[in-house]
């Protein structure tokens, strides 16, 4: 009997050191993915051209059709890239589809996955998330899978990276967490260069353009803006008080 048990705990030993070992390799493989992402935005000068480069890495890396990165302009999501792709037009079929399906990630601050698993689907009814535009993207074939990820800088969201496959193969739930962290790692970085790497007059508008549009939300902020400047001198007339001297005979 003691042979036995000695040889249960050992099993059960041998067991936990396995799975030990391949946490820490799938950890290991974790931290090395991210770091050449990194490395394959980072080594472009031209933005355009970074993240092009950063999007075919995402594709080729995690197994995807097609990568796109959109970044938000107020309350609208401008396609920026393209994996695998060239300059485009934004008012091809596809771009347009692509930014409806990043707007729709976008205006609900939340990660969408098409078609939805089954277990994120309360009761068997519908879910309280919108995927219209997700299902748009992938009519004409129905093994499409397709993941929009929200980009959030710690302040506010920045954009979306859209993820699609075919061949009826889903993003599972690891899968999904750690291209989740890789797309948060990212974000500053990309926010960052896209930033510094506009021409120098319009750099000094961009904190005061993010401080307005914190502070008077997403909607559009020239109307925003436009309202706010015109009724302040209204207000002015009924709130500031002067001396005044009449001079007459």
């Amino acid at each position: 009997r003691s042979t036995i048990v000695a040889l249960a705990m050992g099993w059960i030993h041998a067991t936990l050191m396995y799975e030990e070992a391949e946490a820490t390799k799938d950890e290991e493989s974790a931290a090395n993915s991210a770091l050449q992402a990194i490395v394959a935005f980072i080594t472009h000068r031209r933005f355009s051209e970074a993240a092009r480069a950063l999007m075919t890495d995402f594709a080729s890396r995690s197994s995807c059709d097609r990568v796109a990165l959109g970044l938000s302009r107020g309350p609208r999501v401008r396609v920026v890239a393209i994996s695998n792709t060239g300059s485009f037009s934004r008012s091809l079929s596809l771009a347009r589809k692509l930014r409806a399906a990043m707007e729709e990630a976008f205006d609900q601050e939340r990660v969408l996955l098409w078609p939805l698993p089954a277990g994120m689907v309360p009761d068997g009814g519908a879910p309280d998330m919108i995927l219209e535009r997700q299902s748009d993207l992938a009519v004409g074939d129905k093994g499409r899978s397709i993941m929009s990820v929200p980009l959030f800088d710690g302040r506010q969201h920045r954009g979306v990276i859209l993820f699609e496959r075919g061949g009826d193969v889903g993003f599972s739930g690891d899968e999904v967490q750690r291209l989740l962290a890789l797309c948060a790692l990212l974000t500053p970085l990309i926010i960052e260069k896209r930033d510094n790497n506009r021409w120098l007059i319009i750099r000094p508008t961009v904190p005061l353009r993010d401080l307005l549009q914190r502070a008077l939300g997403r909607s559009p902020l020239v109307l925003k803006a436009a309202v706010l400047a015109g009724g302040l001198p209204v207000v002015a007339l009924f709130v500031l008080q002067a001396d005044r001297d009449v001079v007459a005979e």
